[in-house]
């Protein structure tokens, strides 16, 4: 289970999915070779290591059993919801820890910890805010958030007609959101 850290200098990197990712590779890139700690939501981890990022790690939340096609394996470490399919936490579990989100009934299902205590993270079911609980968690004080307007769609404007339209929810193919 993740445990709490005391605060300290460290920079995170939060990456999201969303489409303003693909003009921040250079700088995360940058910011990792500075000794910035990279976290990837969900599909973001293997949409930067196929750019030569390799995250630090990858955090995911949702429960849902596709959720397992997400994975990156190439990550050094995985930060996993307790409550994501079993797929999902199997696929690495070498280097998965699990972490209970912090929400209304959690008690009920989680007995208190007996040799050590577990740190519940804040954030409800969104990915991005449990992943700014975890950093924060795990003594970040200084956090950068690249492709945050995750699962919004981009509107583009064509300048001939003036019309606008929906081009993607995220910088790479994400089957789970689509429609």
């Amino acid at each position: 289970m993740v445990q709490e850290i005391p605060p300290h200098d460290k920079v995170a990197i939060l990456v999201g999915g969303g489409p303003s990712l693909i003009w921040h590779v250079e700088e995360i890139q940058r910011g990792q070779a500075r000794g910035h700690i990279v976290f990837a939501q969900n599909g973001a981890a293997q949409f930067l290591v196929h750019r030569g990022i390799v995250p630090d790690y990858q955090v995911i939340v949702d429960a849902r059993p596709g959720t397992a096609d997400l994975v990156c394996l190439a990550a050094r470490k995985h930060l996993f919801c307790s409550h994501c399919d079993p797929q999902t936490i199997n696929k690495s579990i070498c280097s998965t820890t699990l972490f209970h989100p912090n929400v209304e009934g959690i008690d009920d299902i989680v007995p208190p910890a007996s040799e050590q205590e577990c740190l519940f993270i804040g954030g409800s079911w969104t990915v991005g805010l449990v992943n700014m609980a975890l950093a924060f968690g795990l003594g970040y004080r200084t956090m950068r958030l690249f492709g945050y307007d995750s699962s919004v769609q981009m509107v583009d404007m064509n300048p001939e007609t003036g019309r606008y339209s929906i081009t993607k929810h995220h910088a790479y193919p994400q089957k789970l959101t689509e429609k």
